[in-house]
């Protein structure tokens, strides 16, 4: 077993990763985190308390400083990544907080309405990020479209492809591919849902007020959500300015006037880590798919929870937080103050380089992304080195990918490093 810096078992600072002009600010705070923690907590309420706490908390200041000099109106916390963005928020602020709201929406819940303004196949492509739709089955596909599964499969198949086939979204350039043949299909039937589902999310609009200088706030990464709704309220000609305040957003997203983020730009975590970065941001409730209109009110409709019959997930994720908000409490009376790029310090370290004590105690947690697995829990090597297509499956499935080879090969080893190099030449 490791004994890292603060000579306690479960601490997650580990000072002698981090550039030395973020050192000096992590060595005081680390003495006043030895100080103040609760004994006798889980290993997930001090990685709560220890690495995510400084970051929310520096966030919620940030946050209350940009909406002032923007002149926001209103503040709304994005479901479910900002449930926990919005309780540090309020807690930091207090009676000096902006007028602030949670906001049930997702990119499953906007992708229809937005498709009602454009409903190509590159408009559908562009609401997709990441490795996680480059190879889907029509399962998966029927998330992607908020369509119900019985539906896709019955174009799916008209479309030759096969019940257990997966394919790719990323080549709807070639008019042969089997994604365009599939799309031009179904296109109509998204068409006329789109209608729909626009029609109700413009009633949900309108009971919580989304009208002014708006800030929308979430964890990021990329900014689809805004991006669709600036469309969709340009669209209707609603009277909404938004403004986007995010944790972190990727160095490759497109720079404009209204979006801002607290983690610098090329700091925010890669594809390959950013599952396990969320972690402590899910909530106890199912992702947003869309609304209906129930008497005279427009309500959310949820998925199914993905964790409900996961004591593990469940448990993890409430010490996470209570861990995270109680240092919030603590420091805020201490008056803290670390700039943005040093709170994300013990985050970024452990997300690109675990120790394998840290790759095999968040490894086993279970994550959803299109179906549940684990974070990262490889077979054992002989297993690969006998069956090389199992190692190929299982990592490119992986949520963290650094987790994932430091729990398999155990050495020190730049694995981060190697894995970007790897996804570089991938993409030359």
């Amino acid at each position: 077993m490791e004994i890292d810096n603060m000579a306690r078992r479960d601490s997650f600072i580990r000072l002698y990763k981090m550039p030395k002009e973020y050192r000096d600010d992590w060595e005081n705070l680390a003495e006043e985190i030895r100080s103040s923690v609760e004994p006798d907590r889980s290993a997930y309420y001090y990685y709560g308390y220890e690495v995510i706490g400084p970051i929310i908390l520096g966030f919620s200041s940030w946050l209350q400083q940009k909406a002032l000099t923007l002149g926001l109106d209103k503040l709304f916390f994005v479901a479910r990544d900002g449930e926990l963005l919005q309780e540090a928020y309020k807690l930091v602020n207090g009676e000096k907080a902006i007028d602030n709201s949670y906001m049930y929406a997702s990119r499953a819940a906007v992708r229809l309405p937005y498709l009602s303004c454009n409903s190509s196949i590159e408009s559908f492509v562009s609401l997709f990020k990441g490795a996680a739709f480059s190879n889907v089955n029509y399962i998966e596909m029927s998330h992607m479209m908020g369509l119900d599964s019985s539906t896709v499969y019955k174009y799916w198949n008209a479309s030759g492809i096969g019940n257990d086939e997966r394919i790719t979204i990323y080549d709807y350039m070639n008019s042969d591919s089997k994604f365009n043949k599939f799309y031009n299909k179904i296109k109509s039937v998204l068409a006329n849902n789109a209608h729909d589902s626009r029609k109700n999310f413009f009633e949900y609009l309108r009971e919580i007020e989304f009208t002014g200088n708006i800030g929308l706030i979430d964890i990021g990464w990329y900014g689809s959500l805004q991006k669709c709704i600036d469309s969709l309220i340009c669209d209707e000609k609603i009277d909404a300015h938004l403004f986007g305040l995010y944790l972190g957003l990727r160095e490759e997203i497109e720079r404009k006037s209204n979006v801002q983020s607290y983690i610098p730009r090329g700091e925010a975590p890669a594809e390959y880590v950013s599952n396990f970065v969320e972690y402590p941001f899910m909530t106890f409730e199912g992702s947003t798919l869309g609304y209906e209109r129930i008497g005279d009110r427009v309500i959310p409709i949820f998925a199914e929870y993905e964790y409900k019959d996961s004591e593990m997930a469940i448990n993890t994720i409430q010490d996470m937080r209570l861990g995270a908000l109680n240092f919030v409490s603590v420091f805020n009376e201490k008056n803290f103050a670390m700039n943005p790029a040093s709170t994300y310090q013990a985050l970024k370290i452990i997300s690109k380089h675990p120790t394998f004590r840290e790759a095999k105690l968040f490894g086993d947690l279970p994550y959803q992304e299109t179906v549940l697995r684990k974070l990262a829990k490889p077979k054992n090597m002989l297993n690969y080195v006998r069956h090389p297509k199992n190692f190929k499956e299982d990592f490119s499935k992986c949520s963290w990918k650094p987790g994932f080879l430091k729990r398999l090969c155990i050495i020190p080893f730049p694995y981060y490093e190697l894995i970007s190099e790897y996804n570089r030449a991938n993409r030359r």
